[in-house]
């Protein structure tokens, strides 16, 4: 019985050991955002003050395309490739200096933006557009966060805005999230507030990702969380526009695999004209393997 048993142990032990090897890996996935894609869909109605609509402007729907390719050398960026066609939405080449952007070039408009430290922190950015100096942006920060940057703006490299005119943004934080931000200069006023979820945002954790934060102007994503709603008010001299925005996620691993971006926006341009706004963002999230 014994002879039996040792042949049978032993083949027993080679089919484990076989399925062992054939057994598949996990792949896992970083947090490091390897392509994002885009679907969008608008409608656009006026009306009058007695709520009749007598005009009907539009509806759009782009189906899912690639918008961003994200290049990585570790754990920094080394350029972002831009599939829009709009003009606000650029490609990106990134340059370092001790492991600090020092520089993010958009070869698409030749926009040059060049970073200037203070002990390991952005102090100052400066915009160049076409080889001239156009912008300056100063960040002013209390316990280690940004909360205002005061901007600069030159003509013909003379500096253009006087003293009392320089437009600001200010900044305030609820922890590790930005709860308002404030936009203001001689005429106008933009307060946005925000709402946040639990998970990671992908935007956030590093010296890239913040300066690529800063250079498009996206400031809710210099938070830890995403953001799940915002409400803002915009005041100038004619126009009072009201605008809210609710963003809704799937997840993959605490991170976003896919935002849906919801905006409702009323813009009365005369007491008795009332424009309404629905559109509706997709975003697709695609991470690196680990």
């Amino acid at each position: 019985m014994k002879k039996l048993l040792v042949p049978i142990l032993f083949v027993c032990l080679a089919i484990l050991s076989s399925c062992q090897e054939d057994a598949v890996t996990p792949i896992t996935y970083s947090n490091k955002i390897s392509d994002i894609y885009y679907e969008y869909e608008r409608h656009d109605s006026v009306s009058s003050d007695n709520g009749q609509t007598w005009v009907e402007s539009f509806f759009v729907h782009d189906k899912k395309t690639l918008r961003e390719h994200w290049t990585w050398d570790g754990d920094k960026i080394s350029s972002i490739d831009n599939y829009s066609e709009l003009y606000d939405d650029k490609s990106f080449i990134f340059s370092y200096n001790n492991d600090l952007v020092s520089e993010i070039y958009a070869p698409d408009v030749d926009e040059r933006m060049i970073f200037t430290y203070n002990h390991n922190q952005i102090s100052k950015i400066d915009f160049y557009y076409e080889g001239e100096l156009g912008m300056a942006w100063d960040l002013v920060y209390s316990n280690n966060k940004i909360v205002q940057i005061n901007s600069t703006y030159w003509r013909s490299n003379d500096k253009a805005a006087t003293e009392d005119d320089l437009p600001y943004i200010t900044i305030t934080w609820n922890g590790d999230n930005i709860s308002m931000i404030e936009f203001t200069d001689s005429e106008t006023r933009l307060e946005r507030t925000f709402m946040y979820d639990k998970k990671h945002n992908p935007y956030h954790g590093s010296n890239s990702l913040m300066a690529l934060t800063l250079v498009k102007g996206d400031f809710a994503k210099l938070s830890a969380n995403n953001v799940i709603k915002y409400k803002e008010r915009y005041f100038d001299l004619i126009w009072v526009t009201k605008e809210s925005g609710i963003y809704s996620y799937l997840y993959k691993n605490s991170y976003p695999s896919k935002l849906m971006d919801i905006e409702e926006k009323e813009l009365f341009t005369e007491p008795e004209f009332l424009s309404k706004i629905y559109s509706k963002r997709s975003y697709y999230f695609n991470y690196l393997e680990n």
